[in-house]
Parts: C-alpha cells; sequence; structure tokens
C-alpha cells in the first residue's frame, strides 16, 4: 500500500514484539483513513510527528503526517483464528537408562562433602560482595522496568478513538491536525452531544463551527474567567524572551489612550540596561512615569508613590524556570505587594511541554491569569488548549506582534476557540 512502511519491533505488554507499521499521508485525517482501511479495528495508533519534505530551507515543502501503528493481533495469531486450534498430542514417555537412574544419589553425595577451603573462601566472598555483572544486570532490570512502563502508557493513551461515530471521529482528527494534545482532544469530543449529530459526515466548515462552538464551553469550564476585575497593580512575570516588556508597553498604551486612564510604569529588572531603556523610550512616548525598584522594599515604596494612578504596569526580568534562586527573588518582590495581581507571560512558540515546566515553576510566585504572546509566528494554536488546562487559569490576553499598541487583543474562551479552530 501506498505511504505504507514497516518499523522495526519494540517492546509491548507481557513481552510481545509489537510490529510497527509506517504510514504517511498529507493530513491526520487521511493517515487515519488509511490505518482503518488496511488494519481495520485491529489496529493500534502508537505515535505520529508531522513535518515538512522537500523545499529550499524549510520553504515550498510539503506537509507529511506520519502515524505509526501496531497491530493488536500477530500474524500467528489470526492464522490460529483461520485454521481453528488444532489439540496438542502429549509426548510418549520414555524410561530413563538404569546409569542415569542412580544420577541423583552419587550427585547427592558429592553435594554432602566437604568444599576445600580455597573453595570456601571464593564462595563466602561472592556472597558478601554482589559482582560487577550483578549490579549491571541491576541496573538494566530497572531500566527495562521503565521502559516497559512507559510504553504501556503509550499504548493506553494511543489506543484509536473508541467512539464509533463518523462526525466524533473526524473532530478528533481536526483537533490533532491543530496540535491538541490527545488527551485534551479526547476530553473535548467527549462533550459532544450525539443526539445532535447527523448519522453521516459533515463539510469541514460546519465540523469546525460545531466544534469551536463546543470548544469554548469547555475552556470555560478548565478555566472560568475571575469574578473580581483586575486590580489597580499588576506584575508580569515569565521567562526570558517571552515579551514581557513588549507586552506591557501595548497595555499601558491601550489604557492610556483608549481608556483615558492614568498609567504608571515599574521595572524590576535592572540586571540588563537595555531593558530599563527600552522600558524608558516607551514610557516618553506613551507620556507615562518611570519608576525603578531594585528590591522588595524599594517596589512597595514605588507603588505608594504612584497612588494617585488608576493603572500601573510592573516589569519584572526574565527568570529561567529552573533558577530558583531567581525566582526565590522574583517571589519576595511579589510579596512586597500583595495588593497586586500576578500575570504569567508564555511564548505561544514554546512546545506544550515546556509551557508545563514553566507553568509549575511561576506557580510558587501566585498568578492570576496568563497572558500568551507570539500567535503571529506559529501555526501550533494547540498550546493554548494546553497551557490553560495545566495551569487551570484563564487567559487575559494574545499578542500577535511587535506594532505597539495595536498587536493585543483581550482573551475569551470563544475568540481562543476560533483561533484554534479556525486560526484567525
Amino acid at each position: 500500500m501506498r505511504g505504507e512502511r514497516r518499523g522495526g519491533g519494540r517492546p509491548g505488554q507481557g513481552g510481545r514484539a509489537l510490529n510497527l507499521r509506517k504510514i504517511e499521508a498529507e493530513s491526520y485525517r487521511e493517515a487515519l483513513a488509511k490505518v482503518r482501511t488496511a488494519y481495520g479495528d485491529d489496529a493500534l495508533i502508537v505515535g505520529t510527528r508531522t513535518f515538512q519534505r522537500g523545499g529550499v530551507l524549510g520553504l515550498g515543502g510539503k506537509q507529511v503526517v506520519e502515524v505509526y501503528v501496531t497491530e493488536t493481533k500477530t500474524r500467528g495469531e489470526r492464522l490460529m483464528e483461520l485454521r481453528g486450534q488444532a489439540p496438542r498430542m502429549p509426548l510418549p514417555a520414555v524410561a530413563a537408562p538404569a546409569a542415569y537412574a542412580a544420577a541423583p544419589e552419587q550427585a547427592d553425595a558429592a553435594l554432602d562433602a566437604p568444599l576445600p577451603a580455597a573453595a570456601r573462601e571464593r564462595a563466602a566472598a561472592s556472597e558478601r560482595a554482589p559482582s560487577a555483572i550483578d549490579r549491571r544486570l541491576n541496573e538494566i532490570g530497572l531500566v527495562l522496568e521503565q521502559l516497559s512502563g512507559e510504553v504501556q502508557h503509550l499504548l493506553r493513551r494511543s489506543e484509536g478513538p473508541p467512539w464509533g461515530h463518523p462526525v466524533l471521529e473526524e473532530a478528533y482528527a481536526l483537533l490533532r491536525e491543530r496540535d491538541v494534545e490527545d488527551d485534551l482532544a479526547r476530553q473535548l469530543i467527549a462533550r459532544l452531544d450525539r443526539a445532535v449529530l447527523p448519522e453521516e459526515g459533515m463539510d469541514e466548515a460546519a465540523l469546525r463551527g460545531l466544534v469551536a462552538a463546543h470548544a469554548a464551553r469547555f475552556i470555560d469550564a478548565l478555566a472560568p474567567a475571575p469574578a473580581a476585575p483586575a486590580g489597580r497593580v499588576t506584575i508580569f512575570v515569565g521567562p526570558t524572551g517571552v515579551g514581557k516588556t513588549t507586552t506591557i508597553a501595548k497595555l499601558a498604551a491601550r489604557e492610556r489612550y483608549s481608556s483615558g486612564r492614568s498609567v504608571a510604569l515599574i521595572t524590576l529588572d535592572t540586571f540588563r540596561i537595555a531593558a530599563v531603556d527600552q522600558l524608558r523610550k516607551y514610557a516618553d512616548i506613551i507620556g507615562l512615569e518611570l519608576k525603578v525598584a531594585t528590591d522588595p522594599p524599594g517596589l512597595r515604596e514605588a507603588i505608594d508613590s504612584l497612588a494617585a494612578c488608576e493603572r500601573i504596569f510592573v516589569d519584572s526580568a526574565g527568570r529561567s524556570p529552573a533558577d530558583e534562586l531567581r525566582l526565590g527573588e522574583l517571589t519576595s518582590f511579589v510579596r512586597a505587594a500583595p495588593d497586586a495581581q500576578v500575570s504569567l507571560v508564555l511564548s505561544a512558540t514554546a512546545s506544550a511541554r515546556t509551557l508545563r515546566r514553566s507553568i509549575d515553576r511561576f506557580a510558587r510566585v501566585g498568578f492570576r491569569d496568563l497572558v500568551l504572546t507570539k500567535l503571529d509566528e506559529t501555526q501550533g494554536r494547540g498550546v493554548i488548549l494546553s497551557a490553560i488546562a495545566h495551569a487551570a487559569r484563564p487567559v487575559s490576553f494574545l499578542t500577535n506582534g511587535q506594532n505597539v499598541p495595536d498587536d493585543i487583543e483581550a482573551a475569551d474562551p470563544q475568540r481562543i476557540a476560533d483561533l484554534l479552530l479556525n486560526g484567525g
């Protein structure tokens, strides 16, 4: 079959080797159809990947979707089903020669004989210290046990969609094409009401509309919007390079020009002279007051000195999620302003795994919502859903470019669902 390749075996449940097959297609939906045609219900999808083939420097290439599948029954099992289970014939008993009958008694006598002194010493040493081979075998055993657990987890998660309805299966394929993680795609599809679904498939526009409507409700259930409105002071935190300073400039300009509020800026990012200069340039252009705080008491003093301002935006230095010391310092700044709310700024260009790690590490700071940046630099909008689900916090703003103040918009579940399904 065109687009199909055989792969090597992998360890599976109970030690069985998995006969992996690789199927290529132009979309996940087409690959799923090929899997059904070739293997029916006896196939498990154990992995997928998408890449560009051809082109020059990543341009002009063709998208290829690879799906790795394995059949749940071996060829031998299928042959047995076709031929029927043949009864096994018992082997005839054979009497042992007399010369061997006495062997057990001779062996018992040899075992009862005392060992030589040198042999006893070697045996004792072996009992006291396990050999290097034993230690290596133990290490290999632990690795194999870990790999076996990971493979079983993968197999459990990658079992084919169980819904048995063409529209639900098409919706699942659509979400996976949008880089929505498998667990979240399954949760969302489970919310679709079978009673209102047509028996046959739907055209893609209608399908996107159906899934987007349910996705909006799903997002709202994952992370309801806070009941209280945004506070007067907002501290923006996040990893390095996610665009915190530019995001703050956009928000400050919106508040100043659109809402007519009095706005001030505070920066904690004294580690990079360029960061202070960049924010000062924005403050001068927009006509805002800028203060610099070098320690937690300085932040408290700066906030108190801006009591007449209706909105205060605080820019912090980017922190590596792995830097415990710097995260601790950032937490001290936040504690100095208990009346402030904290927004975690993340880049939509990051992988779902990286976003989850950042969310976990910045949780100690205590953020209220998410701001997702650089949507214009990625087509993988599924990570937005991953971030919301893992943080259990809503997304307040989305940015999609460098232009101040234009390239930012308020986020809500319906807008996020539209971005996810329609790319708008």
